[in-house]
């Protein structure tokens, strides 16, 4: 199996985890829903947080124990049931793996995982249209910190992406 966890360049990700690093206090608790091998989980684990790691895939599950993740729970998204718990919630490409129409209702899930003021990060595939607008749109939850749309870096994709950094009202 590749290792999914090296797909992107270092200064692509870098980007991301600096949209969202200062709005976060340290030692902080952080949901990696959808962590796959955990890349994302260790790094923030680095900085001192702490740090849940989610993902519906066994497989996923036992490589990101295996790299060091500490709390790492195998559940999906529609499994998602806490109530304040999460200073951040990071869906790093994750959550382009859910049906369309069940958008809405994670979304919904999200909101109530995360404390007051919260962060939510996430980030979906498009081709023709911007689909966080649309989405973010029909929901008044979330203040809208950052939002921006970027190129697939790996060789071959042609994949735009679009990007939100957003704070729990």
């Amino acid at each position: 199996m590749p290792d999914i966890s090296k797909t992107s360049t270092d200064e692509e990700i870098l980007r991301f985890y600096n949209a969202v690093v200062p709005y976060l206090d340290k030692g902080g608790t952080i949901l990696d829903f959808g962590c796959g091998p955990g890349r994302d989980s260790l790094y923030f684990s680095s900085l001192g947080f702490n740090v849940v790691s989610s993902d519906d895939s066994p497989k996923m599950c036992e490589v990101a124990m295996k790299r060091g993740c500490k709390n790492v729970k195998c559940e999906g998204f529609m499994d998602l049931n806490a109530v304040d718990d999460y200073n951040m919630v990071w869906a790093m490409s994750s959550l382009a793996l859910a049906q369309p129409e069940s958008l809405p209702l994670i979304i919904s899930k999200v909101y109530t995982a995360l404390k007051p003021k919260g962060i939510f990060f996430m980030n979906l595939r498009y081709e023709n249209e911007e689909p966080l607008k649309g989405l973010l749109g029909r929901a008044d939850l979330f203040q809208v910190l950052d939002l921006w749309g970027c190129k697939d870096s790996r060789t071959g994709r042609d994949v735009h992406w679009q990007n939100a950094v957003l704070r729990r009202k």
